[in-house]
């Protein structure tokens, strides 16, 4: 289930997302899906406020799926 996030919350998330980008530090990541909660450790490459957008580098993903 996708959790609901508050203003200081999305603040951090997106100070979090800057740090690894400026400072090149890998960072964990929880991507929630209907079927499956993913965990990712990634480097963020590319931020596009405009667009909404992050890029991470690519590794192997970790998969947690609920039964």
């Amino acid at each position: 289930m996708r959790p609901v996030l508050d203003n200081q919350e999305v603040e951090q998330i997106h100070r979090v997302l800057s740090e690894s980008f400026h400072n090149h530090r890998r960072i964990a990541l929880k991507l929630f899906d209907k079927f499956a909660n993913v965990e990712i450790s990634r480097f963020v490459t590319t931020i596009q406020t405009y667009r909404k957008e992050i890029k991470l580098t690519t590794f192997q993903v970790r998969s947690d799926v609920a039964r």
